[in-house]
Formats: structure tokens, sequence, C-alpha cells
């Protein structure tokens, strides 16, 4: 009995790496972020919204939201380095990987154009107890 376990056992062993060595091996082809760099961000509907109409030269707050894992060095550095003349940082978030400036509406398709920003947003003053619900006025 005892051969037959240890053969048994060889068998499996033997069947389990040439599954293990046959399988196909999914192989890191680098980040999402490299394949998308020259595309140019998503500007966000209320931002589009809000850019009706407004004088090419009025600034306007934003948010620009940038891939998982970039810090705040990186963000800031990458805005700065694309040489807009009227971006104004405003923060950096640590925790979230986006930043919140101010630019002028005629350089948002720029800021849209730098790498590795992946969308643009309106950046809105909002409470906690903002809910659509409590601004109906039932009659």
């Amino acid at each position: 009995m005892p051969a037959n376990r240890t053969q048994l056992y060889r068998r499996i062993i033997a069947v389990f790496l040439v599954t293990l060595f046959f399988t196909p091996i999914a192989i890191y082809s680098g980040s999402q972020v490299a394949t998308k760099q020259n595309e140019p961000a998503n500007i966000s509907a209320d931002l589009a919204e809000a850019l009706v109409g407004k004088e090419s030269n009025s600034m306007i707050s934003v948010f620009a939201k940038f891939p998982d894992g970039a810090s705040a060095d990186e963000m800031v550095q990458s805005i700065q380095l694309a040489g807009l003349g009227s971006v104004q940082i405003r923060y950096a978030y640590q925790l979230i990987p986006m930043i919140s400036l101010s630019v002028r509406v005629d350089e948002i398709q720029s800021l849209a154009k730098i790498p590795h920003i992946k969308e643009i947003t309106l950046n809105r003053e909002q409470q906690l107890l903002d809910d659509p619900i409590q601004r109906l006025h039932l009659s």
C-alpha cells in the first residue's frame, strides 16, 4: 500500500507542476496612466454647463482628479510644469488624488491636456446637509 500511495502522490504533484508550468500567467504591462497619457481629461457635465456664457478671462474654481496612487507633490509638479499662467493651486489633497485650483476659463482645455489628469470637475461649495428633498416646498 505505501508504494501505491507514494506513486499516487508523485502523480498528483507531477500533474500539478505540469499544469502550473503550462498555465498562462498574466504579465504586468504597465499602468493605465502610461497608455492614456495623450488623451485629454474628461470635463464633467456640471463644469461644461458652468462654462457656458462665462467670459474667457474670468476665473473658475475646479478640481483636477489624478490616477490612484498619485502623490500631492507629483500632482502639483505636473500642474506647474504645464506652464499655464492663470492657474492658482488652492489645495493638493493627500488622501485622495485631487487638486483644488482656480483657472481662467480659456485655459480649461489646456488643463485637460496635462498628462495624468483624468477628470476636471466644478468645485462647488456643498454642505453636509445639502439634500434635494429638503429643498422641496410642498403646498
